[in-house]
């Protein structure tokens, strides 16, 4: 991650950087995107990364393209990463997304993973305040939604609320099987091992539906999390009807494991030769064929920006922004159901 953060301070400068939370909404439509910037520590290969690109599975959609090179190494920071010009904090995070798959390809075994997620580590930032939480290690403010695609029927959420190569991290962490409802972990770790159990509040729900047929590589789906200062939801839009969504964790516990900073929305696709999904044992093989992701647009809503409770559509209409409050319990007061734009 020190490397990470070295590279993106570099390709984009950090003074471009706007330490307040805005609203904003990224469609990627034209070839560079309004709201974030590209950066990498491999090959920076322009196939790798195109905004702007005619999806080949959705008519008239365009979307950031990220593609791996089979000459990048290792490591987050090899592969593609765009991340946005302003620092976000608490609010609503949305994105429409495809992931790759190595599921039935010619490389079954390819390690790599896709990711949405916030991120910022006080490490190499001499602008603020060191340590807010003083507990000796640096901040990492992170906040997760992960696919390897060896298996993307599976998904990882993670919140990092400290992390350095000294102390490692300190973070929660939920691993789930959507296609079948399976909860395969939910634990709180201080170092890279497995951790140890959740339970009570920290550990709901406690059963989740299965989502039939469930592959993030084979459609579209809407993903999003809600960051607040005592809880993280983390939720899916119901692909069954496109409106209701799909509680996948509802983390509510000590506030010292809820990362209070700020820190940048980040996507990235990456090669790893470490990290092995669950299901599919050795799955960290080099990328030797093309594996493509897409992001169709991407959304952030401020928990205290008025947008949460409204918002206008490219047609000029008001309609309810958010049918679901950030605890995820519906809101009052209106009772027609929203079409899947409300999440846009």
């Amino acid at each position: 991650m020190k490397l990470l953060w070295k590279i993106l301070a570099t390709s984009v400068s950090l003074a471009a950087f706007t330490f307040a939370s805005q609203a904003f909404f990224e469609n990627f439509d034209g070839t560079q995107p309004v709201y974030f910037s590209y950066g990498s520590g491999g090959n920076q290969k322009d196939f790798t990364h195109v905004s702007g690109f005619e999806s080949p599975d959705e008519i008239g959609t365009s979307v950031l393209k990220l593609e791996l090179d089979p000459d990048d190494g290792a490591g987050a920071w090899t592969g593609p990463n765009y991340t946005s010009h302003q620092t976000c904090h608490f609010g609503r995070y949305v994105a429409r997304i495809k992931t790759a798959s190595a599921r039935g390809s010619e490389q079954p075994l390819a390690g790599a993973v896709v990711g949405f997620y916030t991120y910022y580590n006080d490490q190499y930032d001499d602008s603020g305040e060191k340590d807010l939480n003083q507990n000796g290690i640096a901040d990492n403010s992170e906040i997760d939604f992960e696919w390897l695609i060896a298996d993307p029927r599976l998904i990882y959420m993670t919140a990092y609320t400290d992390y350095d190569d000294e102390n490692g991290p300190r973070k929660v962490n939920r691993i789930v099987n959507l296609a079948t409802g399976e909860i395969l972990s939910t634990t709180y770790a201080t170092s890279w091992d497995d951790g140890v159990a959740l339970t009570g509040e920290e550990n709901m729900p406690e059963t989740i539906p299965a989502l039939t047929g469930y592959d993030a590589s084979s459609r579209f789906y809407t993903y999003g999390f809600d960051w607040a200062s005592d809880h993280i939801r983390w939720w899916i839009v119901n692909p069954e009807n496109e409106q209701d969504t799909v509680t996948l964790w509802n983390y509510r516990g000590p506030k010292e494991r809820i990362t209070q900073r700020p820190a940048s929305l980040m996507l990235n696709f990456w090669h790893t030769n470490d990290w092995p999904v669950e299901t599919v044992p050795g799955s960290v093989e080099s990328p030797r064929i093309s594996f493509q992701t897409q992001f169709d647009w991407v959304r952030f809503i401020p928990e205290s920006s008025e947008a949460i409770r409204k918002r206008k559509i490219p047609n000029g209409k008001q309609e309810a922004s958010r049918f679901f409050d950030l605890q995820g319990r519906r809101v009052t007061g209106r009772q027609d159901r929203p079409s899947s734009a409300f999440y846009r």
